[in-house]
């Protein structure tokens, strides 16, 4: 991943793939993460948090839409460890 990142072309995406995901964040490889939210609550059929298994990571939203008024498209940049609190 860290050779094809660096290569000249195209961006690398994913799309779907949570375990993937969460394996290039916890790997510093991340340079943009686009979140979409829907609106659906699964309080009790849910499985587990989406990120449980990455480490804290700060994010720095760099835009926002809202698409078909409901899903809202979240662009952050990975901005390091977050302030202790």
């Amino acid at each position: 991943m860290r050779r094809l990142k660096r290569a000249e072309g195209s961006d690398l995406r994913t799309i779907g793939s949570l375990s993937l995901v969460q394996q290039l964040l916890g790997a510093g490889l991340v340079d943009q993460l686009r979140l979409m939210v829907f609106p659906l609550v699964l309080g009790e059929s849910g499985q587990q948090p989406a990120f449980q298994a990455v480490g804290d990571v700060a994010l720095d939203l760099q835009a926002e839409a809202v698409l078909d008024g409901r899903i809202v498209m979240l662009d952050y940049r990975p901005d390091g460890a977050p302030p202790s609190t």
